[in-house]
This record gives structure tokens, sequence and C-alpha cells, in this order.
């Protein structure tokens, strides 16, 4: 049977200090985890800092048997893990501000196409069913 964490069982028990601990503990190599993974310093603070919101959270839920069985150091990188995951599909999700549709058409107004001024109502920017001829 493998020994329990000591930070775990405090935890479990209630100790006020114990969650001042584990910050300290483990900060700063998940800050280092979510730099690497992210390659961007103000979103690993921002990972880190909703990991240990999230661990809190998931504490209070806990039995006390459960938090003494933690592998707290384990379980800290998995929620960090899913914090990143969650923070790379925000980006991808993200259209950046050059590719939003007000920036496409405010840049094409003015476009010459086959002699004339083209218009935000022009038949180049008219998405099918859309427009002063659908009514």
């Amino acid at each position: 049977m493998t020994q329990s964490d000591p930070l775990a069982r405090r935890l479990a028990a209630g100790n006020l200090d114990a969650p001042r601990q584990l910050v300290e503990r483990h900060h700063a190599e998940l800050y280092r985890y979510a730099l690497a993974l992210l390659r961007d310093a103000s979103a690993a603070e921002d990972v880190v800092q909703d990991a240990f919101e999230r661990a809190f959270a998931a504490l209070g839920k806990y039995s006390e048997d459960r938090i003494k069985a933690l592998s707290v150091r384990a379980w800290l990188y998995r929620i960090t893990l899913n914090v990143v995951r969650n923070a790379w599909r925000e980006r991808s999700r993200e259209i950046p501000a050059a590719e939003t549709p007000e920036r496409a058409d405010a840049s094409c107004r003015g476009v010459r196409t086959h002699g004339r001024a083209s218009s935000p109502r022009g038949p180049l920017l008219r998405s099918p069913g859309i427009g002063p001829t659908s009514r």
C-alpha cells in the first residue's frame, strides 16, 4: 500500500495552513508546465490560477478518505493539463480581428470590379438570400 502524501492528510484534516502550502509547493512547477505548453506567460499564469481554483473547489466536494488517497502532484498536473486544453479550445474558436466580417466589409469598400466600384450591397459581398433583392 502506498504512503499518502502528508499534505493530502493535512488538507483532509482541514488544516488551515495546508492550502497555502499546496500553492507554495506546486505553483512554480505548474507554471513552468503551463508555460511550456502555451508559450505565453500571461496565459500560463491564468491557467495555473484557474487550476488551483478548480482544485480547491474539488477538494470541497471530496470525502476525507478520497483526499487522503490523492497523489496531489499528479492530480494538480492533470487539472492544469485540462485547463490548458480548454485554453487551446477557446483559442481555436477565436477569430482574429483582421478576419472579422466587419473588417472584411470595410476593407472591400471602394474596390473596383470590372470598371465599377463595389459596395457592401454589391454582388461580390451579398450572401445568398440576404439583401434588398430577397424581400
